[in-house]
């Protein structure tokens, strides 16, 4: 029997040599741009629940989230897959094990993209009343292990207070499989965050016992050594190398779809900490959230995101973050540094053009070139 998902399901659900250790599942399969990419267990309540890892963030994605629910509460056909478990595999006792019931759990799976490298997969693990419980992260080809390990030691390294942060439950490891488990988190993704809790998230993060030049952060040397245009990296590089910041924890890719307004936690979990750092650059998670959310989110036209930024780098909650992480005076250029990083040193898949765009009219807006003690221009752009 064949499915979509090998071969990297056989790797995780490998057939078991006793008939009576095989299962065969049944999902409804949806499909994103032609590829399927979320897998619905059979549970009709679990399978309405397992809609939330779908983070839909624009009107349309929204409406087709609501439509597939709609198509679940009153029966309406999906396509649907049937694929082999093998429930003695080492991955199935791990799922089995998260339950403390010895019975294979119900879960869903989000695929990640199968042209990218380091596929990873997101398993949703239910209870049996078709409550989730669990969030499994999976990979099996190298680089895919290689980040799901990344992201699980980084966790495990964070203060175990530390605002946001999910907690990693379990870990496996078979081979070239890996995978951790977290607690699941409940809610669904901020709509409206500009109520101050970016602010409460991002400066709880802030180490303000120490302070180190910007050159000197993992991701700014990640960026010299790119392939950016070397000329301007150099120069916002010397404008910045007689000031000291102070380190952050950074998540990297903090956006809406990657946090969680959790009841039960009674705040924010942010998901997703694969690109984390410990000596993190201050202002660039909000940058990110800013801009991504713009551009993936809103769709909003290159202007329009200028403008937007601006809006940011004016705002009495960042000016007090700038003050607190001591970027007063050089937000643009950490702006620029930003955008020249995320897309020349992460690359996205989507939004990559978009990020070149805004980095050029802001650039050529605030004229750095022209600017000789280190404190860009504040001239209009747009």
């Amino acid at each position: 029997m064949t499915t979509e998902l090998y071969p990297s399901w056989r790797q995780l659900f490998g057939s078991d040599s006793e008939p009576e250790g095989m299962e065969t599942r049944e999902f409804r399969v949806l499909h994103k741009r032609g590829e399927p990419f979320l897998y619905l267990p059979k549970m009709r309540v679990a399978a309405r629940n397992a809609l939330n890892l779908y983070p839909a963030q624009r009107t349309l994605a929204r409406l087709a989230r609501t439509a597939m629910n709609f198509s679940l509460c009153f029966g309406l056909p999906l396509p649907r897959t049937k694929v082999p478990l093998a429930t003695n595999a080492p991955f199935a006792k791990f799922l089995k094990k998260l339950t403390h019931s010895g019975i294979m759990p119900e879960f869903s799976v989000l695929a990640g993209n199968p042209s990218a490298p380091g596929r990873r997969f997101i398993f949703l693990v239910f209870d049996s009343n078709g409550t989730p419980r669990w969030v499994v992260k999976a990979g099996t080809e190298d680089s895919a292990a290689a980040l799901i390990e990344r992201e699980a030691d980084f966790l495990q390294r964070l203060p175990t207070d530390l605002s946001g942060a999910p907690r990693v439950a379990a870990r496996f490891v078979d081979g070239s499989a890996k995978a951790f488990a977290m607690d699941y988190a409940d809610g669904d993704s901020p709509r409206d965050p500009e109520d101050g809790r970016i602010e409460r998230t991002l400066s709880s993060w802030v180490d303000d016992s120490r302070e180190l030049c910007p050159a000197e952060l993992p991701v700014w040397r990640q960026l010299v050594d790119s392939d950016a245009d070397p000329d301007l990296v150099a120069h916002l590089t010397t404008l910045l190398r007689n000031r000291t910041v102070h380190p952050v924890i950074a998540h990297g890719d903090f956006t809406p779809w990657n946090i969680k307004e959790s009841y039960k936690a009674k705040g924010w979990v942010v998901l997703d900490w694969e690109r984390g750092e410990r000596d993190g650059m201050p202002g660039w998670d909000w940058f990110h959230f800013v801009t991504q959310s713009a551009i993936l989110g809103r769709g909003q036209r290159t202007d329009e995101v200028a403008r937007t930024v601006e809006e940011l780098l004016s705002s009495p909650t960042f000016l007090h973050y700038a003050a607190l992480t001591r970027i007063q005076g050089v937000e643009r250029l950490l702006m620029l540094g930003y955008l020249l990083h995320h897309a020349h040193v992460i690359r996205p898949g989507e939004g990559r053009a978009e990020t070149l765009a805004l980095l050029e009219v802001l650039q050529s807006g605030w004229n750095i070139f022209q600017e000789e003690r280190g404190r860009p221009s504040r001239g209009s752009m747009v």
